[in-house]
């Protein structure tokens, strides 16, 4: 069961296709509605990469056999939630963002300040440099 805030919009298609597997909830206000929202578990994903960007949380887990890296390898669960979030996080790019077309690395990331990530100026210096450092720029290539 999931359950959407009121404020979020789900792709009604995607719901359909997955009725047999998911039963979705939509327009929930957690304060009348108890359990975890989708907000809440990616809030828990953000603050998990967060601690570890910060050096305060360390985890490492083993990656899935379909990866395409090692069977068994053992990375840190910040790299293992980004790999598979990162595709969520862009929401739009300036046209002359890269003007190095031969660097492939390079031309595969893309500044989300600003396009997706709002950092308040109040957040103590610490914790702005290290969501900076997180989240400031997303690289969809392939990462194996």
């Amino acid at each position: 069961m999931f359950f959407f805030d009121n404020e979020l919009t789900v792709d009604r298609e995607l719901m359909r296709i997955h009725a047999d597997r998911f039963v979705c909830h939509l327009g929930q206000d957690s304060v009348e509605c108890a359990g975890v929202q989708a907000a809440d578990y990616c809030a828990h994903l953000m603050g998990t990469m967060l601690l570890e960007e910060m050096g305060l949380f360390r985890k490492s887990v083993a990656v899935d056999e379909d990866s395409g890296y090692p069977a068994g390898l053992a990375i840190e669960i910040g790299f293992e939630l980004w790999a598979r979030l990162r595709h969520s996080f862009f929401l739009g790019h300036k046209s002359d963002q890269h003007d190095q077309e031969n660097d492939l690395i390079e031309s595969a990331s893309f500044e989300m300040i600003g396009f997706g990530l709002h950092l308040s100026e109040l957040c103590p210096r610490k914790l702005l440099e290290a969501a900076q450092r997180r989240f400031g720029k997303v690289y969809l290539g392939c990462i194996h």
